[in-house]
């Protein structure tokens, strides 16, 4: 049971990728959008992507626990937590789209006196318990000095990839095993 389990899953995953939004879901993700930009995000592509990944996303979890009859209740756990992370995930991407990125002008003066220069755009990875997302922000530069991105110092991301909450969430696994 499990084996055709898992094939029905990949098959309504594969499904899901390649659907389009219907006209309902179009007008769902076009009125999050709209309340986007009303809330102040800034405007973007990616972000309107995002929510239709979203609404496509609970569409292919709404129809999976209905068609999910003769599924164990195990196996049925398993899957809606994967599906849980994917929507943090994307959450996650559209909370980062939404702060923006980092533009804070042409220049940058510190309490020092240094000035920094906006230089360009640089990614970044972020790793989080809901999984990988990139985060495009503006690099502010000057010679002989280390960058600044004030995008990574408002959300006050960590130095490394991974997350505060990854930090510490795997910290305590490894107490709790041992």
């Amino acid at each position: 049971m499990n084996k055709s389990f898992n094939q029905n899953q990949n098959q309504n995953r594969n499904h899901s990728q390649k659907q389009e939004l219907t006209q309902e879901q179009s007008f769902l993700s076009e009125q999050f959008y709209k309340r986007a930009m009303d809330m102040g995000c800034p405007q973007s592509e990616v972000l309107r992507e995002n929510i239709g990944k979203l609404i496509n996303k609970f569409d292919e979890v709404f129809t999976f626990s209905l068609s999910s009859k003769n599924v164990e209740a195990h196996c049925f756990e398993k899957s809606l937590f994967r599906f849980m992370l994917e929507f943090g995930r994307i959450f996650l991407m559209i909370f980062f789209l939404s702060q923006g990125t980092g533009d804070v002008g042409k220049k940058i003066t510190t309490d020092d006196g240094k000035v920094f220069k906006r230089y360009r755009m640089r990614g970044r990875d972020y790793v989080s318990i809901y999984g990988k997302v990139r985060i495009n922000r503006w690099l502010y530069w000057s010679k002989g000095n280390s960058g600044i991105h004030p995008l990574d110092e408002r959300l006050n991301l960590p130095k490394r990839f991974y997350s505060y909450h990854l930090q510490l969430d795997s910290s305590s696994f490894w107490l709790w095993i041992f």
